[in-house]
């Protein structure tokens, strides 16, 4: 129940009996709820508690819990627009898996290392096919920018990434995986079933997923001071510009790159922030 406990130890025999112990530290026991696919065995999970959701699961609503643990080949499925927020770890074991939807978040409050992968949606704007998206990935693995977006051109290449010291948007090989913290320009699908999209007149929304173990806790990015960076959040949630300003002092200005480009461009990115 979360009462904090202390003892004493006494030791018995034929013989006799021992002087008791010193008192012990305060041991407070676990406190666990388990979702079994259609209830919580000890209520609903509260950020004291450890939640282990060992059924399916995909209500709508937010979840906090002290950590979170999915297994027993359970799918558990974050609806868009809710939160789950966890003071420590998350572990997944496979088979079970852990997907959240577009607009839902993962946040972590303590710096803890995470195990197992999650699948992390995130959508795009309604984009044309000669289109770009600055994508960065929340998750860490073996996932690359071709698997990522397998329809994107890769010849010519439509990967890119943003050198500091030429100032310009270089070209990246698609069988690199995302790299932590670094926006990667990738461009809309060279092709898509949706009527008109191919002929450049219809546009797309890329549903993008991301599979890999959460990133949590501080990233450190080395960037070049003074000049242009593309950086991108690193996090399975929203970040607040603001505070991320304020925890960079050395950042004076952030530039969001647009959801169409520049049409004076042709298919080469440049300036469209």
């Amino acid at each position: 129940n979360g009462t904090a406990y202390t003892f004493t130890v006494r030791a018995t025999n034929s013989i006799g009996q021992s002087a008791e112990s010193a008192l012990s530290n305060a041991v407070t026991p676990l406190i666990i709820t388990t979702w079994d696919g259609a209830a919580w065995s000890n209520g609903t999970p509260t950020a004291s508690v450890d939640a282990i959701i060992a059924g399916d699961y995909s209500v709508a609503g937010n979840i906090t819990a002290k950590t979170l643990t999915i297994n027993n080949n359970a799918i558990v499925t974050i609806p868009s627009g809710s939160n789950v927020t966890v003071t420590g770890s998350v572990m997944v074991t496979e088979p079970a898996t852990l997907t959240l939807n577009n607009n839902a978040n993962l946040i972590q409050l303590n710096n803890t290392t995470n195990t197992g992968a999650i699948t992390v949606k995130r959508n795009s704007n309604p984009l044309f096919r000669l289109d770009y998206t600055m994508w960065s990935s929340p998750v860490s693995g073996t996932q690359t920018l071709a698997q990522f977006s397998p329809l994107t051109s890769q010849s010519p290449n439509r990967f890119f990434n943003y050198n500091s010291v030429t100032n310009l948007y270089a070209t990246v090989s698609p069988s690199i995986p995302f790299s932590k913290g670094l926006g990667y320009l990738i461009r809309m699908p060279n092709t898509d079933p949706t009527p008109n999209y191919d002929g450049g007149t219809a546009t797309l929304t890329y549903n993008g997923e991301f599979t890999g173990v959460p990133n949590n806790g501080t990233i450190n990015l080395t960037t070049v001071p003074n000049k242009y960076n593309a950086v991108g959040n690193p996090y399975p949630s929203l970040l607040d510009a603001e505070l991320f300003k304020i925890s960079n002092a050395d950042i004076n200005t952030l530039y969001f790159w647009r959801k169409t480009n520049n049409l004076n461009q042709g298919t080469t990115p440049t300036t469209s922030y």
